[in-house]
């Protein structure tokens, strides 16, 4: 009982952590935010914001791979082309087009860049493997 309660309130922590980091992009610049003042911003201790992640960066990675797992899913679920694969992965990033603005912004665009490489890799030999490509 107590793991789940501590995996939400997590969840929870993560999520301010994650809306007062976007709010704070949108008015200045990425390096110029500090720790303190995201966690005040979020309502949660430094500790806290410690207790989830190393650096401020790994907010951004955090979320990008919750993104590219939530994507993963909506592929997963039918037999799809890669015409349709393509179209959907535009449609689906287009809604987090405040995210990815942020990130264009504060010229963290190397951080989605490497993410989607790795996705795609792991695409790639999924697909490879699925379909008897690989030796």
């Amino acid at each position: 009982m107590t793991n789940k309660y501590n995996a939400e309130q997590n969840k929870i922590t993560k999520e301010s952590i994650l809306g007062a980091l976007m709010s704070l992009m949108e008015k200045k610049d990425f390096k110029n935010i500090s720790i303190t003042e995201l966690s005040q911003k979020a309502g949660v201790s430094r500790m806290a914001f410690y207790r989830n992640y190393s650096i401020m960066e790994d907010i951004l990675i955090d979320h990008l791979d919750d993104m590219f797992r939530e994507y993963s899913t909506l592929l997963n679920h039918k037999e799809i082309s890669n015409y349709e694969m393509t179209r959907l992965f535009f449609y689906y990033f287009r809604q987090h087009q405040k995210f990815i603005e942020n990130l264009l912004r504060s010229k963290l665009t190397h951080l989605m860049l490497e993410r989607s490489i790795e996705f795609f890799n792991i695409c790639s030999k999924n697909y490879n493997m699925h379909h008897g490509l690989l030796s």
